[in-house]
């Protein structure tokens, strides 16, 4: 139940930080550099709650490279 909590205030936390990001995006006042932080912090694995050490990929970066051929 914990991880259940845990997992909710993440999503909802991601859900502020977009639309902060989309509506900065729009005001065109955030540099490239910020925009690879923010999307770095956006796309980030969430290991709360996951078994560990189960070989999933921690990060869509991780996901993307394994289907291209990339190895962990």
């Amino acid at each position: 139940m914990f991880s259940q909590m845990r997992q909710e205030a993440d999503a909802a936390q991601r859900r502020v930080m977009t639309m902060t990001f989309l509506s900065l995006l729009q005001k065109e006042s955030v540099s490239d550099n910020e925009k690879a932080i923010i999307l770095a912090a956006l796309f980030q694995g969430n290991e709360v709650g996951a078994i560990q050490d189960d070989g999933a990929p921690t990060s869509s970066y991780e996901l993307i490279a394994r289907m291209l051929g990339g190895s962990r």
